[in-house]
């Protein structure tokens, strides 16, 4: 498993003289990391034994000089009651989710196909041959590649040398706009 900073919009890890830091022991400080972790993440309660938060996020008066003096490389220590205050500014929407943007994709979707339909009413497909005759009535606006789709259905299931399919766009006396032979 990777470890990363627990942070919101965050996604460090022990790269590049980056370490990650366990939550404190220590309740009182604990306590003063919990809010500022919140403010990044809304909906997130509390760490588990497994949450960190990364060196970026610590000021360079948190942490201990005794190993940068020496010119020790190793993971920064932290002193005991070092608080991560340092974040991106980036506006975090708290109402905003996966569902809610998929839905919003959705929804812009259904709105482009709707502005290239022609202002109609209904569609009637008739299809003919020489053993039946097959009505369908789409009602309300429904994208033209919908009645593309029930055309070439209609067309394969029925498929006869002697049928055609008539599309009716919504006049009053259903008279065909167009025949399709097959």
């Amino acid at each position: 498993m990777v470890r990363r900073c627990i942070v919101g919009g965050c996604s460090n890890t022990t790269r590049d003289g980056i370490s990650l830091h366990k939550f404190p022991s220590n309740i009182l400080t604990r306590k003063q990391w919990i809010p500022e972790v919140k403010k990044t993440r809304a909906n997130w309660k509390k760490p588990s034994a497994f949450s960190e938060v990364c060196s970026d996020h610590f000021s360079e008066d948190c942490f201990e000089s005794i190993a940068d003096k020496l010119g020790l490389r190793m993971k920064r220590i932290l002193k005991p009651n070092a608080i991560p205050t340092i974040f991106k500014s980036r506006p975090y929407n708290k109402t905003k989710s996966r569902i809610s943007t998929a839905l919003q994709k959705r929804e812009r979707a259904r709105t482009v196909s709707a502005a290239d339909m022609p202002p109609i009413k209904n569609y009637c497909i008739y299809y003919y041959n020489r053993y039946c005759l097959l009505q369908i009535l789409i009602l309300s606006n429904r994208p033209a590649k919908l009645i593309l789709i029930i055309v070439i259905a209609v067309q394969s299931a029925y498929h006869d040398e002697e049928s055609s399919i008539e599309v009716d766009s919504g006049s009053e006396n259903l008279e065909p706009d167009s025949t399709l032979k097959v």
